[in-house]
């Protein structure tokens, strides 16, 4: 039961798919019983999100609308016996797009909860994050993430998520060269979790200069072991890549 790894891009265009590359996840990509979750941001509202074959919606999950500029979502695919070396997600409209990827095995393919926050206003950075968190059993791994609207004021090339107690594995947002107005999504999680309430969450989201209006979305899932009977829903080395 372990955290295989994780990776992200992020165009530094506008356009109409981007790719994230997973065959280096864990030495040799992801495996066959493998939970892969597959995030996606894209700027725009009411995006229409087309994850690759096999990937599907996780009941209790929505699409986020992140404050009327930006669409984030996610969806789970179980790890088949001869998993691609990338994973494509197109949007029917071109835009800026961010694409995280964790992997994790020893997972029972199910989540015990999962809770979403949708869109708010954390107001200037260092800004201090409210995300709701869940119940979970002990055991679990929790995966966490964060999407930001990409209408904040400011430049937000670089930028850092600190995150709560427990929580490791971190993607930062990535970078966009001379992208000002770019679409920002990290990613953690809180391994062998010991079950219980975690209660509300408070990642802090800081950039390289001052920046207003920061509104994010987040997704929280809690991923039972494999030996743990849970009805199904539809340190490793990282991987992040930047769109010249």
């Amino acid at each position: 039961m372990a955290f295989r790894g994780e990776s992200a891009i992020a165009s530094a265009g506008s356009q109409p798919y981007l790719t994230v590359i997973v065959s280096g996840i864990g030495g040799s990509g992801p495996q066959l019983g493998d939970m892969i979750l597959l995030a996606a941001l894209s700027s725009g509202d009411s995006v229409s999100f087309t994850f690759p074959s096999g990937f599907n919606a996780i009941s209790g999950l929505s699409q986020i609308g992140i404050n009327g500029s930006t669409s984030f979502a996610i969806a789970l695919k179980i790890g088949t016996s001869s998993e691609p070396a990338s994973y494509q997600v197109s949007v029917g409209t071109s835009g800026y797009m961010s694409l995280d990827c964790r992997v994790y095995s020893g997972r029972s393919g199910a989540f015990t909860n999962v809770a979403e926050t949708l869109s708010t206003d954390g107001g200037n950075t260092p800004a201090t994050l409210n995300v709701t968190g869940l119940t979970a059993a002990s055991g679990d791994d929790v995966a966490m993430f964060v999407g930001f609207d990409n209408g904040w004021t400011g430049p937000t090339q670089i930028s850092h998520l600190s995150l709560p107690s427990g929580f490791a594995n971190r993607i930062d947002p990535l970078p966009f060269g001379a992208v000002q107005y770019g679409t920002l999504l990290g990613s953690s999680d809180y391994a062998n979790n010991p079950g219980g309430a975690l209660g509300t969450l408070y990642p802090i989201m800081s950039a390289l200069s001052a920046a207003s209006d920061v509104a994010y979305g987040a997704f929280v899932l809690s991923m039972a072991t494999a030996s743990v009977s849970v009805s199904p829903s539809g340190p490793m080395p990282k991987q992040i890549y930047v769109m010249p």
